[in-house]
């Protein structure tokens, strides 16, 4: 009797093709899934915008210095933020800043063509005012002096005699704040000489009602101080006889009591 044949094996090869490539397109998957998760973040964008390096009050006139740059991202980057602070120098600013503020175009404010920084608040000591004088070349030793300047006051006092004239120094050591230039006497244009026209000073309303006696009265010169002496202008005691609260007006008898001898 014959023996049974074995049946042969018979393989699908579409669906074994078909697994294989299932199984490859799934590692792949699986890897690059993987890379993609593991990816650094992108790093956010930022800007470099100008703040305040120190503490500004309002009406300053921006100079070197108080301005300095900072990182931001630009998602926190204000409306009309600045970005470069040349454009920023010799303007006013409007408003307080606090150190490490970003600086904002309509914070700022050009000053008038000629005014510079006199739009600004003038550095005057409490209970201090302002009183201009006037200068010229020969008075105001040939166009030198400028504002943070230390400078004395001479008055020249004609006799009333018809003597010769009295000449002293009434007020030693002044604080020039402000330099004002003159303008052309004939088509009212700035005056492009640098001799100042004007001195502005910080003094008590006392002195000042004194300086305008002298301005009404007889002729005042100024003399320069040396750099080096103007820590102790500086520190120097008030006049206690002319008292920041003292405004009382001045005659003739307060000068002769003030100065004795100087008017004759």
């Amino acid at each position: 009797m014959a023996a049974a044949q074995t049946p042969e094996r018979r393989f699908n090869v579409p669906l074994i093709v078909a697994g294989v490539v299932l199984a490859i397109a799934g590692f792949g998957a699986s890897v690059l899934i993987g890379r993609i998760s593991q990816a650094p973040a992108q790093a956010p964008t930022t800007a470099t915008l100008v703040v305040a390096a120190r503490d500004l009050d309002a009406r300053r006139t921006i100079a070197d210095g108080d301005l300095t740059t900072a990182h931001y991202s630009t998602a926190d980057v204000p409306p009309n933020a600045l970005t470069d602070a040349k454009t920023a120098r010799g303007q006013i600013l409007q408003v307080t800043l606090k150190k490490g503020q970003p600086v904002l175009n309509n914070m700022l404010a050009r000053s008038e063509s000629g005014a510079g920084a006199q739009t600004a608040f003038l550095p005057l000591p409490a209970g201090y005012v302002a009183a201009t004088l006037p200068s010229g070349e020969l008075v105001g030793v040939a166009g030198n002096i400028r504002a943070g300047d230390y400078i004395d006051v001479i008055a020249v006092v004609a006799s009333r005699s018809n003597g010769a004239a009295s000449v002293r120094t009434v007020y030693p050591g002044l604080h020039v704040i402000s330099v004002g230039i003159a303008p052309d006497p004939t088509t009212g244009a700035q005056a492009s000489s640098s001799t100042a026209g004007s001195l502005t000073v910080a003094v008590t309303e006392c002195q000042a009602e004194f300086l305008n006696w002298f301005l009404a009265n007889a002729t005042l010169k100024y003399t320069l101080l040396s750099s080096s002496d103007y820590p102790s202008a500086a520190a120097a005691t008030p006049d206690p006889g002319c008292p920041a609260a003292g405004s009382k007006g001045v005659t003739q008898a307060d000068i002769s009591s003030r100065w004795p001898g100087l008017v004759g």
